[in-house]
């Protein structure tokens, strides 16, 4: 089984089969056994960032490609690269790209919401190319399917 950890202390797996695998080994359990649904994660003080109150303010400001973005992100748990995500948007550039990531990150902040608690954006190597890979984080992932007002 093969597994690294980043600088952020996050353990990483090569396959879903190895994640599960690893996830089991460290809860204790067999391989496939039944896992119990995600918490959503807590902050250092041992609370979720993520309300039910934060989150519903979040999404009151929500529209357009801001919430199209989220809503794709929502139906995908593993990354996607900034091209399907453009595509997804019927936008052509990643600058414009950058404007609705932005948008979402202030208005993140509107709600005391730090934006790296909302999305993840990493520049992995795609072939010759270098490109952006954007998921959601898994609080606010959770917190959006157990609201569901998201598509999934």
């Amino acid at each position: 089984m093969s597994y690294w950890v980043n600088e952020k202390g996050e353990i990483r797996a090569e396959t879903l089969k190895e994640a599960l695998a690893l996830q089991a080994e460290i809860l204790g359990k067999k391989p496939g056994e039944h896992q119990s649904k995600p918490r959503i994660p807590l902050n250092e003080s041992g609370h979720s960032v993520w309300t039910d109150s934060r989150y519903k303010e979040f999404m009151s400001y929500m529209k357009g490609n801001q919430r199209t973005f989220l809503g794709f992100l929502i139906e995908h748990e593993h990354p996607k690269n900034d091209q399907s995500v453009r595509q997804a948007l019927g936008i052509r550039t990643n600058r414009e790209l950058s404007g609705v990531t932005a948008g979402l990150v202030k208005n993140a902040k509107k709600v005391g919401i730090p934006g790296n608690e909302l999305f993840i954006r990493e520049k992995r190597n795609l072939g010759n190319e270098r490109v952006a890979e954007y998921k959601l984080t898994d609080g606010f992932r959770a917190m959006a399917e157990k609201m569901g007002d998201l598509a999934k």
